[in-house]
């Protein structure tokens, strides 16, 4: 059994390959069908909200605020990064091709002015 399991994230799959980021700043990805470890990422900071699919990549933002994208794949890839330069322990909620997010002290909205 793997060690460092998440202890406050939650996960994300797309049915093929498994998400799972954990409050120590590690993020394991795993093959659904087999269970084995097919990589790990580790970051400074831990994640306590959890990843986000939205079509091949994984937003998660770490509880320093910074939001990491990546794509789900057999390789870790990072394609991308922001700060919201406050603390972030929530999760994103979309709707309307938006992502909305919740820091220490503001609400964000993210997403193409409509």
């Amino acid at each position: 059994m793997e060690s460092d399991l998440p202890d406050v994230a939650g996960m994300v799959t797309d049915g093929k390959l498994l998400i799972l980021p954990n409050g120590t700043g590690k993020v394991r990805c795993f093959d659904v069908l087999t269970g084995k470890r097919i990589w790990t990422q580790e970051y400074d900071n831990g994640f306590w909200s959890n990843p986000t699919l939205n079509g091949d990549l994984v937003y998660m933002t770490d509880m320093e605020g910074t939001t990491f994208i990546f794509k789900l794949a057999d390789k870790y890839e990072e394609v991308g990064q922001g700060k919201f330069g406050e603390p972030v322990l929530t999760s994103f909620a979309v709707a309307d091709s938006r992502f909305y997010v919740r820091g220490e002290k503001y609400l964000y909205c993210l997403g193409k002015p409509q």
